[in-house]
């Protein structure tokens, strides 16, 4: 268990937004002014969203900057629940409209071919990723990587495959996720949480995905607002 947690308290959920976004704006800034080109890797879910709509209004050179995923659904870029429709509709306009975007899912029935593809397309984010942005859920789960699946317990060990296929318990079941070897190799690390129940849930002694991910990289920051 981590003894620590590199924990940032809001008030509301508005002033730990506008905090992220300041956050996120200054890593991108740090990469440029040293020459970079900064690489993001975001998750989805509902937390995030108004960051990264906030974010998309930032003035920024978004056609130097290469947005990828920490995990998605193995759906089509149309469902509902495909997260990277949800950084189109939220982050990839105004501003960023012209940022560069690498999906995770394009093969859907050659899991295979998908697999090699995003080998080939991810490699930029295994050279560098200037910045991570987790979330959690209330079984500890993190990326797509949760307990009790023996498909996600490889994602979360290995360090010679980077990308895994993992089954959620709650639909849509099938998953798609960067290893936490590949995840915990970036500069920065964000984890974004909101409410008691979750913020409680680190401080227990379970040993959870999230706490693995804490206790490699104990320097993630944690923004939660009750």
């Amino acid at each position: 268990m981590v003894k620590e947690l590199n924990m940032c308290n809001f008030q509301t959920i508005s002033e730990m937004h506008q905090s992220v976004v300041r956050s996120c704006e200054e890593i991108i800034r740090k990469s440029l002014d040293a020459g970079s080109r900064p690489h993001l890797l975001l998750s989805g879910g509902s937390t995030p969203v108004p960051v990264y709509t906030k974010l998309s209004k930032v003035a920024l050179p978004w056609h130097k900057i290469t947005v990828g995923l920490v995990d998605d659904r193995f759906v089509s870029r149309e469902s509902e629940y495909s997260n990277e429709k949800l950084i189109f509709e939220s982050l990839l306009r105004d501003e960023a409209s012209n940022g560069n975007f690498l999906g995770m899912v394009t093969d859907r029935v050659d899991k295979q071919y998908n697999l090699d593809q995003l080998e080939t397309q991810y490699s930029c984010f295994e050279e560098k990723t200037d910045l991570v942005i987790l979330g959690m859920g209330t079984d500890g789960h993190t990326a797509s990587i949760f307990p009790y699946d023996e498909a996600s317990d490889a994602a979360l060990t290995t360090k010679t495959g980077h990308y895994h296929y993992t089954i959620s318990p709650i639909f849509p079941f099938q998953r798609i996720t960067c290893s936490k070897h590949l995840l915990c190799k970036a500069t920065n690390i964000f984890l974004l949480i909101s409410g008691n129940e979750k913020r409680d849930l680190l401080m227990t002694g379970e040993h959870l995905p999230i706490h693995s991910f804490l206790e490699e990289r104990p320097d993630i920051k944690i923004y939660w607002s009750e």
